[in-house]
């Protein structure tokens, strides 16, 4: 049985889908099944983080599989080049309040069974798809930037995500340059104000911007700060002991 984790953050922004494609393509690359659902319902975009956006055209999607309890695997799209990796695609044309929501807890509990990871990318918002995602996955990881109200926002979906999930942080988007110049929180800093252990910290970097425009994952966009980061965090989900280096003047490794 696999592990069950939402990857949320409670605002837009953060670079919260960028990093659960990154994740999922990370973990797959260390020889892991990982199905990806996208629940930002009506706003669909890990596809093209992932690299699929061209390949799920007349799929099934996230609403049919809701439809299909027996069958789980009926709406999956799996990645031509990263082998044990695919999806489930978030529907365009719907709401959240069109769906059968009570069907989302089983449908991943079902997906867990066929899979090392279950990675659900978690809608922008404390809202209704919040709450469907986040009380069906076992685990949680909450995607935050330095700023100010991003923080604020990651720190209030802490307390509803609730300690049973062991909700974890990682700081994306992060400028050394602000931080040594403390025109940005001190690491430490950013994790008082959040109440959250630290799973990682993903630099800014331009490859990220240039990997979605090229239709390709992060991971195989070439050797980036961003993707090394979160290499380096998808081994700390394996339980490898990884540790988080310390902030240098110029880069972070995370």
């Amino acid at each position: 049985m696999g592990v069950s984790i939402v990857i949320t953050s409670g605002k837009g922004g953060t670079g919260k889908t960028t990093v659960a494609a990154s994740l999922a393509s990370c973990l797959s690359a260390l020889g892991k099944t990982v199905i990806c659902v996208d629940a930002d319902i009506g706003a669909r975009n890990l596809d093209i983080a992932l690299g699929l956006s061209g390949g799920i055209s007349g799929s099934l999607d996230l609403s049919d599989a809701l439809r299909m309890p027996d069958e789980p695997g009926a709406a999956l799209t799996a990645h031509p080049d990263l082998p044990g990796l695919s999806l489930i695609s978030a529907p365009l044309t719907r709401r959240v309040s069109e769906l059968d929501t009570r069907a989302f807890a089983p449908l991943i509990r079902a997906l867990s069974a066929r899979a090392d990871f279950v990675l659900v990318d978690c809608c922008a918002g404390l809202e209704d798809g919040f709450f469907m995602s986040v009380n069906a996955c076992e685990r949680a990881v909450i995607v935050s930037t330095a700023d100010a109200s991003s923080l604020r926002v990651a720190a209030r979906c802490a307390q509803l995500t609730g300690k049973e999930k062991r909700p974890r942080l990682i700081v994306n988007r992060v400028n050394p340059k602000l931080i040594v110049g403390r025109n940005a929180p001190e690491i430490d800093d950013i994790m008082d104000a959040t109440g959250l252990p630290l799973l990682g910290l993903v630099p800014e970097d331009e490859m990220v911007s240039a990997a979605a425009n090229r239709g390709v994952p992060l991971t195989l966009a070439g050797g980036t700060g961003a993707a090394a980061a979160i290499l380096r965090i998808a081994r700390r989900l394996l339980g490898e002991d990884v540790p988080i280096g310390r902030m240098k003047r110029w880069q972070v490794n995370g």
